[in-house]
């Protein structure tokens, strides 16, 4: 699909002959398509730089951009989260990875990264309460304005 970048990865679908899978051709996406896709594109590429970086603002570009995120909470709460998240995750990152000393960090040309499993509950945990208090927030500004 000439309207997507080269390096990102799409589904197609395929064709299996004699032991060989090959993608079948595909015409370019429609326009409103490819303008969804590449808005994914640029997140999840803007989330591999901050991750190789250790780029705090990069992360906190990638979140506000990301189409949920960006839609319910605003830049505080996503600077908020992202604090959160990076807390309670620090466990299983660098040392000193996206420490908050300025907008950019130079975590030095090589990083180390110790084998461990996704705390998956931690991450489900902070997203389900800022899911409670946008939901709160909301409740109480809409009884403010009905009185």
């Amino acid at each position: 699909m000439a309207n997507l970048p080269r390096d990102c990865a799409v589904e197609l679908p395929i064709r299996l002959k004699n032991r060989v899978i090959a993608p079948e051709s595909q015409d370019d996406l429609p326009l409103q398509l490819a303008a969804l896709c590449q808005s994914n594109v640029t997140v999840h590429k803007l989330t591999v730089e901050a991750a190789l970086t250790g780029n705090r603002e990069l992360l906190i570009a990638a979140l506000s951009m990301d189409p949920l995120t960006g839609a319910v909470l605003t830049l505080p709460e996503i600077r908020s989260l992202t604090a959160e998240l990076l807390s309670h995750n620090s466990e299983w990152l660098p040392p000193g990875w996206f420490e908050s000393r300025g907008d950019y960090i130079d975590i030095g040309p090589h990083i180390h990264v110790r084998p461990a499993s996704v705390p998956g509950e931690n991450l489900l945990e902070v997203v389900r309460r800022y899911d409670r208090e946008k939901r709160k927030a909301t409740r109480t500004a809409a009884r403010q304005n009905l009185s």
